[in-house]
């Protein structure tokens, strides 16, 4: 078997755990499944946390069914499609940095965009509605510096620190106090 054959598979493996949500879970339980294991990279890191840190990460990874209702909870969604935020216009203030401005070619933001008439922000809230037609959800971000404009898209990868993020929200949240 050859080094490259090799690599490929893993990494068509690894590609299709991460296009579902269902398989980035899987993935992200794998890893938490002994306390033990946590614990020593934990201790080889010199990583400080709360005794009560690992235990919920060990309990919580037991259940993945749990972990999928929670990550299906707390994600941002258009129309019941998670999603995320790509920025599509960077705009500076300054003049002597207009060079570094950027602005996504209309082209591609069509092929990107998220339709949809209702969006539910990452976390525990209801879906607002924000179109009577179908349309893209944009967030605009301002500071001294310049004006971003970010666009909705359909989420592709399922990555371990979208799920951290979701997990890390859940049990710090005040309605789930452990």
């Amino acid at each position: 078997m050859k080094a490259k054959d090799l690599n490929r598979v893993q990494n068509a493996v690894k590609k299709s755990e991460s296009e579902t949500l269902t398989g980035a879970i899987k993935s992200w339980c794998r890893l938490f499944n002994s306390k033990k294991d946590v614990m020593d990279i934990i201790k080889e890191n010199n990583i400080e946390v709360s005794k009560d840190v690992i235990p919920s990460l060990v309990a919580l990874a037991k259940d993945k069914e749990l972990v999928i209702t929670i990550c299906k909870e707390i994600l941002a969604n258009i129309d019941g499609v998670f999603c995320q935020y790509i920025e599509i216009e960077k705009i500076y203030n300054d003049e002597n940095e207009s060079a570094n401005n950027k602005i996504m070619l209309a082209e591609k933001q069509a092929q990107k965009i998220l339709l949809g008439t209702t969006h539910k922000a990452f976390g525990y809230c209801a879906p607002i509605k924000y179109s009577e037609d179908k349309s893209g959800y944009f967030v605009i971000y301002n500071n001294e510096r310049y004006k971003s404009t970010r666009m909705a898209t359909k989420i592709t990868n399922f990555s371990f620190s979208l799920i951290a993020k979701c997990i890390t929200y859940y049990l710090t949240h005040d309605k789930n106090v452990r």
